[in-house]
């Protein structure tokens, strides 16, 4: 997703090749992207003017620089310009911007180095937003904090003010009484499945990103339509994509770039009218797929053979099909073989391959690529050094 980690755990043999990492965490954010490499540590690469690298400096790093404090993350979120993780002890750290309340700490203004966030129950996973960061303890409530100017907390309890866009400084209950399975973060939305297969979405709608049939935010939880059942959802900036138990794949909200899978929508959203879909549809194709991914204007995801698919806004490159041609037919990712993990950013994407070797492609204005600033943009598949060398 968008602002969302990909984990991913050893199993069983690949006709592509053996799985040896043991256990990986990857994240792309807006424009910054952080991996957790089990020997060494945790690292991130790109934009650094809020601390959001955690390398306790505000330099940008155009290749990866190792997150300070020896925590043992076993899972971390890149957002918009913060980033947070989850110790293995279970004990939550933030860093980077805090204008918004994003990191959880009401003193800080933002943070260069991860600083511990006091919660009043303890949370087993979490995502970030482009300034919001939402998490679920051990019995499944959602708990989210920072910027709810679009409804992006799923809760009206926020009296605070951060500027003009009303927040939450503390982690603060999603409204609904919702047990989660697991939460997924957009730019200014949030969506969560139960563990029967429901979704639920809030925030910010105009694109029909909520899924529930119409395009007005929703400050509290919404359900999406269809009745269908997934296993896994993604938020986008605005589009929203999940997979079902069968490997099937829908896709909702703005389709401005193919996004969703799908030539063309019967909605159409905005002043300008473009194409959306309020409610889920289908991809247009006949792959399986086990994960999804939603980025700026392109989807990614990992078919059951796990090779590596992307669709959509293709401008930067950050489809990894070696053009800068869009569409909205899933494109095989060139040079990647076996792919555990993949994650889209704003206008870059990366991926983690059975080996464990990390590799990202698209926009490297920014450097987000980690590839040491080489070229303003990468077509294909680029290897990062991680750790560096």
């Amino acid at each position: 997703a968008l602002f969302a980690a990909a984990s991913v755990l050893a199993c069983d043999s690949d006709p592509t090749g053996p799985v040896v990492d043991p256990a990986l965490s990857l994240s792309t954010g807006s424009s910054h992207s952080c991996v957790i490499d089990p020997a060494t540590g945790t690292y991130c690469w790109g934009p650094n003017g809020a601390g959001q690298i955690g390398d306790g400096t505000g330099q940008n790093r155009s290749s990866p620089a190792q997150v300070l404090g020896e925590h043992a993350f076993r899972l971390v979120m890149a957002g918009g310009s913060h980033t947070c993780a989850i110790s293995e002890a279970d004990r939550l750290f933030c860093w980077g911007d805090n204008s918004a309340g994003a990191l959880g700490e009401p003193a800080a203004s933002y943070e260069t180095a991860p600083l511990e966030i006091t919660t009043t129950t303890t949370l087993t996973t979490i995502v970030a937003g482009a300034a919001h960061t939402c998490g679920i303890d051990r019995y499944g409530t959602p708990l989210c904090w920072g910027s709810n100017g679009s409804g992006q907390l799923g809760s009206l309890e926020t009296t605070a003010q951060c500027g003009n866009t009303p927040c939450s400084d503390l982690p603060i209950p999603v409204a609904g009484n919702l047990t989660l399975a697991s939460l997924t973060a957009g730019n200014s939305h949030t969506c969560g499945i139960t563990a029967d297969g429901a979704v639920y979405c809030w925030g910010t709608n105009g694109s029909g990103q909520l899924g529930n049939g119409f395009t007005t935010s929703a400050a509290q939880p919404v359900l999406v339509q269809g009745d269908i059942g997934f296993t896994q959802v993604s938020a986008g900036t605005w589009h929203t994509c999940a997979v079902t138990g069968t490997g099937a794949l829908y896709c909702w909200g703005s389709n401005d770039e193919g996004q969703l899978g799908v030539e063309d929508t019967s909605d159409r959203c905005g002043y300008l009218e473009y194409p959306c879909s309020t409610r889920p549809d289908s991809v247009e194709t006949s792959l399986r797929f086990q994960s999804v991914t939603a980025g700026g204007g392109h989807t990614c995801a990992i078919a059951e053979d796990r090779r590596a698919y992307c669709w959509g806004d293709n401008w930067t490159g950050q489809l990894g099909d070696g053009t800068t041609i869009p569409g909205s037919v899933p494109r095989l990712v060139s040079g990647l073989g076996a792919v555990l993990a993949i994650d889209a950013g704003q206008n870059h994407t990366c991926a983690i391959d059975n080996l464990g070797d990390v590799y990202c492609w698209g926009d490297n204005l920014a450097n987000q690529l980690g590839n040491g600033g080489v070229g303003i943009r990468q077509l294909e598949p680029t290897l990062v050094p991680v750790p560096p060398n």
